[in-house]
């Protein structure tokens, strides 16, 4: 597996960690335009 393709599976694991805790998805947009 490429780093590419790591990056975007633990971006993926992070979005759905995130959303297991409880974050709104306007929380997730937020965090990802910083």
């Amino acid at each position: 597996m490429n780093q590419e393709q790591t990056n975007i599976t633990t971006g993926k694991q992070i979005r759905h960690l995130r959303t297991q805790l409880g974050m709104t998805q306007e929380e997730l947009a937020g965090e990802l335009n910083v």
